[in-house]
């Protein structure tokens, strides 16, 4: 038979397990620090990136809006666009986290298709250059994972 006493005593031993981060306000610590370092990632990501990737894919340069040149004014406002699109995608993407209770790497997972969806009128138009445009869509993906994983990592130290 087992004693309804001891029982008690195991269930209020048990260490409780960490509730799951839940919003006090705008996160806007995280909002902030990912911003930042999205920003220094873009200014320099690209032009180092697509040296690589042109020889794999010819035609990355053809079809890329981003700035050929890492430290350019348009280099730099093109990484503070891309970084404030994300910052609004990320915020977006955790107001449906907390209605749908999406986990972490649902959101960055998605992330590859929705960049395809986006490139895909592009590639199709331009049918020769298809895997320059698939390959700028992976590309963006990944920026946006990467701002997505500081921003969460943020949001859960800071916020």
């Amino acid at each position: 038979m087992v004693d309804p006493e001891l029982e008690l005593r195991q269930a209020r031993s048990r260490r409780p397990r960490r509730p799951p981060w839940r919003p006090m306000g705008f996160p806007w610590r995280s909002t902030l620090f990912a911003g930042l370092f999205s920003v220094a990632f873009l200014a320099v990501a690209p032009t180092v990136a697509f040296r690589g990737i042109d020889i794999l894919v010819p035609g990355i340069w053809s079809v890329s809006p981003i700035a050929p040149s890492a430290f350019s004014t348009r280099g730099v406002l093109d990484a503070i666009l891309a970084s404030a699109l994300f910052s609004a995608l990320a915020l977006t993407a955790t107001m449906a986290q907390l209605q749908w209770g999406w986990p972490d790497r649902a959101v960055a997972l998605l992330a590859f298709p929705a960049a395809w969806a986006v490139v895909l009128p592009s590639a199709l138009a331009d049918m020769p250059s298809w895997p320059a445009w698939l390959t700028l869509g992976t590309l963006a993906a990944l920026a946006f994972d990467l701002h997505w994983l500081i921003f969460c990592g943020a949001r859960e130290a800071l916020d």
